[in-house]
């Protein structure tokens, strides 16, 4: 018994990891243009419910979607009302991919895993071996299902399991909470339908309760977006609670028919398996009927039902940028300014948080440098999208110029951004996972980067706020330190390799990198006071 329950869980874990495979790797090859597609539902509620199934179809995951929704909504990206029904559409997306593995017979499982292990190690291309891996994770997914079923099979033998499936098929109210912790725990209702489909093949589960654990799965399935959605923007809770108000009113009307499922089953005379597959179909498609013709007044309530409230203030969303349509453009660009300075804020807080980063271990600080390079580039997101509103207004050729200039000053903060917060972060990661010490001279240089790249930073600041042409120059001077240290390191590599002292290679190699990072991220400062240095003249 102990042997069959362990054989059980090793398919389950087996059968997560397949679906989990099989959305990463769609996601990382497809995702962004996914993406796209799903923002351009405009707002209409028919188009967004196709584009919501249809992406979904292709990313495997109706959660990640609708947590991509809820973004999106909670950014002002997209009306709520869109979101919604992009919902819905997502809901029945995910039942295709349920569909799909019912089609697909165990023989080709083997046939799956052996055509992705070949693209995946002759492809050139990340595109190719993302389709390798999708194929593996299709064979891996078959197999599973496959063991599932045979694992079962001596369980239902057992007097606890068959006690269990009983009390089950006895009370659905009960099969119904169970499926449903299981697809919030896995976060897959396609992975709990396809564990009801198991349970159906042994013949130990009712009609009644096999049904009523569809509906669970549904219900379990939409707890995440829930849960993920109460500390973020209010519009992200609101459709996160429509997508499981309405899977919650579904189950309530679907609920009585489960009471004469048998005297239906049986007129179909289809297999309990097939009916699991086409009840989680049929009962998405009948939510997304019902609840579509009334999605702007769904919307409506739950703005009644959940209005805007005082929370924390989110780094990641501007502070300043509002109302610029009712604005003169000299007060939109002064904002603009401000939010471009809290990216220099920021800036000034990622170099004092990854100081030091290249003689410590400190996995933390790692991960909180690249989670401010996340808020930079939202920042920066925010700030292009104003100015693209502003940039819809007439402007003087000052006014233009100077937009240009902010514009450029927020590309360059997130640049350096990207530098600290990935690659400097990067190479800091792999210091720490290959055990590379770096010598005393070496840090000693990195300091006095950091140092150097800190006051250049307000130097640039100055520069940006007040066109201080002095300042400028003196940025544009010191500057020089930065490429002749770099040339001293490249050199002094380059010499070590050259000689034949291979002993500290690894180490040389981060060490140098590490150094033209900082003097790339350097030049960004300059290139950020030598527009200003322009500006300046064109206005003079």
């Amino acid at each position: 018994m102990i042997h069959a329950l362990l054989t059980l869980v090793g398919h389950v874990c087996l059968l997560l990891w397949s679906l989990q495979m099989l959305q990463r790797s769609v996601d990382r090859s497809w995702g962004a243009q996914i993406r796209r597609l799903m923002n351009r539902g405009n707002d209409r509620a028919l188009r967004s419910f196709a584009v919501g199934a249809a992406a979904t179809t292709v990313l495997q995951s109706s959660t990640t979607a609708i947590l991509a929704l809820a973004s999106w909504t909670s950014q002002g990206l997209i009306p709520l009302g869109v979101g919604i029904a992009a919902a819905l559409g997502a809901n029945v997306g995910t039942t295709f991919i349920a569909q799909s593995f019912s089609f697909l017979s165990i023989e080709i499982a083997p046939l799956f895993a052996l055509i992705g292990f070949v693209i995946f190690r002759k492809g050139k291309l990340a595109s190719t071996r993302d389709l390798g891996r999708v194929l593996i994770a299709l064979g891996i997914g078959l197999f599973s299902v496959h063991g599932l079923s045979a694992a079962l099979a001596p369980m239902s033998q057992s007097p606890t399991f068959q006690l269990v499936m009983h009390s089950m098929s006895s009370e659905p109210a009960a099969a119904l909470l169970a499926s449903a912790a299981f697809a919030w725990l896995s976060h897959s209702s396609i992975a709990a339908i396809l564990l009801i489909v198991s349970l159906a093949q042994v013949d130990e589960l009712s009609n009644q309760a096999a049904l009523a654990m569809v509906l669970g799965a549904n219900l379990g399935t939409a707890l995440n977006p829930l849960l993920y959605s109460r500390s973020a923007q209010v519009d992200a809770l609101r459709l996160a609670s429509a997508n499981i108000l309405t899977r919650l009113i579904g189950c309530a009307l679907a609920w009585p028919a489960l009471m004469f499922a048998d005297l239906w089953i049986d007129s179909l005379g289809a297999s309990t398996q097939r009916i699991v597959f086409n009840f989680h179909t049929i009962f998405n498609l009948a939510v997304a009927l019902l609840f579509l013709p009334v999605v702007p007044l769904i919307a409506r309530q739950l703005t009644r039902m959940f209005p805007e409230r005082t929370r924390a203030d989110d780094p990641a969303l501007p502070r300043y940028l509002h109302g610029r349509e009712a604005e003169p453009a000299t007060v939109a660009l002064t904002k603009a300014e401000r939010e471009a300075l809290r990216m220099a804020d920021i800036v000034v807080e990622m170099l004092d948080r990854s100081r030091g980063i290249f003689a410590c271990n400190d996995r933390d600080r790692i991960t909180d440098v690249r989670a401010l390079d996340d808020t930079l580039d939202s920042l920066h997101e925010s700030i292009q999208r104003y100015l693209a509103g502003v940039g819809g207004q007439p402007l003087s050729d000052r006014e233009r110029l100077r937009a240009q200039t902010i514009l450029t000053f927020a590309v360059n903060l997130e640049h350096i951004g990207d530098v600290l917060g990935q690659l400097l972060m990067k190479r800091a990661s792999k210091r720490i996972k290959r055990q590379v010490s770096l010598s005393a001279d070496e840090l000693s240089v990195i300091e006095q980067l950091y140092d150097s790249l800190r006051e250049h930073l307000q130097l640039s600041i100055v520069v940006f706020m007040y066109t201080d042409v002095k300042a400028a120059r003196q940025l544009l001077k010191d500057s020089e330190n930065f490429r002749q240290i770099e040339r001293q390191v490249a050199r002094r590599h380059f010499d070590a390799i050259c000689s034949g002292r291979g002993e500290g290679v690894s180490a040389a190699g981060l060490y140098l990198d590490a150094v033209r990072d900082l003097c790339w991220a350097n030049s960004r400062l300059v290139a950020t006071a030598d527009l200003a240095v322009k500006y300046r003249a064109a206005v003079s």
